[in-house]
C-alpha cells in the first residue's frame, strides 16, 4: 500500500455464536457514529454472521485498496491480541452458524495445509504503542474457527491486490475488559493505524 495515499479502512464483526451470545465486538461496531466512522476514514463496517458463507461473500465484496480490520471475540483472553498471521485450515470445535462442521480441511486448497500467511502490517509496533494504554499483545494463533477462516480469506484478498492490507484483532469479553475500555482501545487503534500511516511505520 502506498503510504501517501489516505487510508482508507474497513471494519466487520461477528456476532452470536456458541456460548457467546452477546459478542462484544457486534455491540461495539453496531454503535458507530457517521461522525465516528467519517472521522476514522471507515468507508464500511459490518456485523457478521458467524459462517464461512458470510465470511466469504464479505471478503469477496471488499474493495481493492483497503485497510480491512476484522473484529472477533476470544472469551477466554484477559487482554486484546492483535494477530500477525493467519493459517490454511478448518477445523472447527463446533459447527458454524450455517451448521457446517469442517475438520481438518484447507481453506486454500492449493496450498499447503496449516500454511501461515502473514499481515503486510508491522504488528510489532501497533503492539509497542498501544501497550503504553491497553492490555495488549501479539499473537499467532488465532485459533482455526471462523475468525481464523475469515483472516485467512483476507490476507489472501490483501496477496493479490497490492494496494489492500488486512488486520485481525481479538477482544475479551465485558466482563474481562468493561466495555468503556473496549471502545477507548478501537478509537485508540483507529488513530494509532492512522498515525503510523502517515508517518511511513504502518507495513513491515
Amino acid at each position: 500500500m502506498d503510504n501517501n495515499n489516505k487510508l482508507q479502512i474497513t471494519i466487520s464483526a461477528f456476532g452470536k455464536f456458541g456460548n457467546v451470545v452477546t459478542n462484544p465486538t457486534s455491540v461495539m461496531v453496531s454503535e458507530f457514529t457517521e461522525e465516528f466512522k467519517k472521522k476514522y476514514e471507515i468507508i464500511h463496517s459490518e456485523v457478521l454472521e458467524v459462517s464461512t458463507v458470510a465470511c466469504e461473500q464479505y471478503v469477496n465484496n471488499l474493495p481493492d485498496h483497503t485497510l480491512n480490520i476484522h473484529f472477533g471475540v476470544y472469551d477466554g483472553s484477559q487482554e486484546f491480541n492483535i494477530e500477525q498471521c493467519g493459517y490454511n485450515l478448518k477445523d472447527f470445535g463446533i459447527p458454524d452458524m450455517k451448521g457446517y462442521l469442517a475438520h481438518n480441511e484447507c481453506i486454500e486448497k492449493d496450498c499447503e495445509k496449516d500454511y501461515c500467511r502473514q499481515t503486510k502490517l508491522n504488528t510489532e509496533l501497533l503492539v509497542e504503542k498501544l501497550g503504553k494504554q491497553f492490555p495488549v499483545e501479539e499473537s499467532t494463533d488465532p485459533g482455526r474457527y471462523i475468525c481464523n477462516f475469515i483472516y485467512y480469506c483476507s490476507l489472501l484478498k490483501s496477496h493479490v491486490c497490492p494496494k489492500s492490507a488486512c488486520l485481525f484483532v481479538h477482544f475479551p469479553a465485558f466482563r474481562t475488559i468493561p466495555k468503556e475500555i473496549q471502545v477507548n482501545f478501537v478509537e485508540n487503534l483507529l488513530k494509532t493505524l492512522h498515525e503510523l500511516h502517515q508517518s511511513g511505520h504502518l507495513y513491515k
